[in-house]
């Protein structure tokens, strides 16, 4: 959590200082006084703006990631108190806290897969295929022939 706030403070400065260089520069009327070319100026101001932007969104995505990690937490502290709540209904209906043992505790569930229709065709056609092989050895076959 203390590198999120960090993070955060760093670019808070970020967002702090490109808004006090834009303040810095000098307005279009006084250029245009100076008599100094003005399109340098808009780009200067243009780039100063995108970073101020990309700035600001990045204290946008910290305060999002500050956000979800102590949103977090109350989830993790609320899945906490679940789980002993249940340890300890489990304990008292299981008769004075007797162990149980593995398999009556946790049992892993089997997993049965029903068959594509992919692999149904893939094993409807290598018995086709098994078939008329051997249907075509035993006609060649010198028993046969008789």
């Amino acid at each position: 959590m203390e590198f999120w706030k960090e993070q955060l403070e760093q670019a808070q400065r970020r967002v702090a200082e490109s808004e006090h260089k834009i303040a810095q520069q000098p307005k279009l009327l006084e250029l245009d006084r100076l008599g100094v070319d003005q399109r340098l100026h808009m780009r200067l101001m243009a780039v100063l703006r995108e970073n101020l932007s990309r700035a600001k969104a990045h204290v946008h995505y910290i305060e999002q990631r500050i956000a979800a990690h102590e949103a977090d937490v109350d989830k993790r502290a609320a899945r906490t108190a679940l789980i002993q709540s249940l340890k300890t209904k489990h304990s008292q209906s299981s008769g004075a806290g007797a162990p149980c043992s593995s398999t009556e505790r946790y049992q892993r569930p089997m997993n049965h897969f029903a068959p594509t229709a992919i692999s149904q065709i893939a094993a409807n056609t290598t018995v086709s295929t098994v078939t008329a092989a051997s249907i075509a050895i035993a006609s060649k076959s010198p028993s046969s022939s008789r």
